[in-house]
């Protein structure tokens, strides 16, 4: 699930991956999602995370290496390429997996002996040998793995995104106190977590409760129509030209909306201007659970969210997304409609030479971009140079302008 929203968000829906080719009753899927266990004593450990593009990164251990997994609820554990080709674990089965852009490849379903989160280990832990450098997003990030549902379900954690910090125990949580607000979840198959949450009058169900995307509430097309046709949604946004967000990195046309919703209730939870978009299924990102200190406690099936205070809640846009194509050139991905780059003559598909203080034709790179991407946003003025379709640079000034 995978989008690049400059400078809304950078969309990482990496999973919503769907399996297909095994059933829930096969001795090899249950070997790969329902196996695993811990066998220390007693213990509750916190470690430092590092927050990247509003991602938690955690450090992992396997075969006394570290190496840097994503932190995604709405994911099954993950290894790359090469850290499979270095450490050579048995391959238990094989299917298919389906990316947020319905792209399907087949994948290798693994057991890994033996990985550290902090100095616990988690043992027989299933996994799929992913390429996590096919999406450019995921190369840029240097991500080696992704911990899971079905590694999470061992414990209970709790993520602070301000220090960032994770903290997770086979101890069971503490009874909330009266400012905690308080919401059921359900696991699926793959121990995804589900959730049903009201947006306005209406409720959505079957939401995934997804740490994997930096975004807001993702909902399919006919949902999102259905929302607006009930005048629920109101200002109403739309980008045009391609995404690239699937986790194969494939590039497909687009052209989507999107809105803030008002009113959003989960539990005991209430919460305000969070952005709703059009996407592959439904699912709750970080835009949500970064504004809390969030717990998921798999004992009872409840995430407890203690709020976090003085959050800015604004929503900016200089009015496009980048992307890189195959050759490692920086494009114009996307252009909002009737948005300040539209206006200035920009189109999807252009290739940018600069941006900010970045020259492109001097070396920057599309990771270069991405490291300094939130101190672009940030600028009331951003100069853009691109190439049109003509083969002439076009040269702009863009404000930053509020969405809402």
């Amino acid at each position: 699930m995978y989008r690049i929203l400059f400078p809304r968000v950078l969309m990482v829906s990496l999973l919503g991956l769907f399996l297909f080719g095994l059933t829930a009753c096969s001795g090899s899927w249950k070997r790969v999602v329902n196996g695993g266990s811990i066998t220390q004593d007693p213990f509750t450990v916190t470690f430092r995370a590092s927050l990247e593009h509003d991602l938690i990164i955690v450090p992992v251990e396997i075969g006394g290496e570290i190496y840097r997994f994503l932190f995604d609820t709405g994911a099954i554990t993950a290894i790359s390429k090469e850290v499979q080709a270095k450490m050579q674990f048995k391959v238990v089965t094989t299917g298919t997996i389906e990316d947020s852009q319905d792209q399907r490849q087949e994948m290798r379903y693994v057991l890994v002996p033996e990985l550290r989160i902090g100095n616990i280990s988690f043992n027989q832990q299933g996994a799929f040998v992913a390429d996590l450098r096919a999406n450019p997003i995921l190369r840029c990030m240097n991500l080696d793995g992704i911990i899971g549902s079905n590694t999470m379900r061992l414990c209970n954690w709790t993520i602070n995104y301000q220090v960032p910090s994770v903290t997770f125990t086979n101890q069971a949580i503490p009874e909330p106190n009266a400012s905690t607000q308080v919401a059921d979840f359900r696991p699926n198959s793959q121990f995804a977590m589900k959730l049903d949450m009201k947006v306005g009058s209406a409720t959505l169900t079957n939401l995934t409760f997804d740490t994997g995307s930096n975004g807001g509430i993702s909902v399919p097309q006919k949902i999102f129509d259905v929302l607006h046709n009930r005048a629920i949604l109101d200002s109403i946004y739309r980008q045009e030209g391609y995404s690239q967000s699937g986790l194969m990195g494939r590039v497909v046309a687009i052209d989507e909306a999107f809105t803030y919703a008002d009113s959003l209730v989960w539990g005991t939870m209430e919460q305000h201007d969070l952005e709703l978009s059009v996407g592959h299924s439904g699912l709750v990102g970080n835009q949500l659970w970064s504004r809390y200190l969030t717990t998921i406690d798999w004992d009872r099936k409840q995430v407890f969210l203690e709020p976090v205070q003085d959050l800015d809640l604004g929503h900016y846009t200089h009015g496009f997304n980048l992307g890189e194509d195959k050759s490692g050139k920086v494009f114009i991905r996307a252009i909002h409609k009737e948005g300040v780059a539209e206006q200035a003559g920009l189109e999807a598909l252009m290739e940018v030479l600069a941006i900010g203080h970045l020259d492109l034709e001097q070396g920057a790179t599309f990771c270069d971009y991405l490291a300094v991407r939130d101190s672009l946003n940030a600028m009331p003025q951003l100069r853009l140079v691109a190439r049109n379709k003509q083969g002439e640079q076009v040269s702009v000034i863009l404000p930053r302008v509020a969405l809402k």
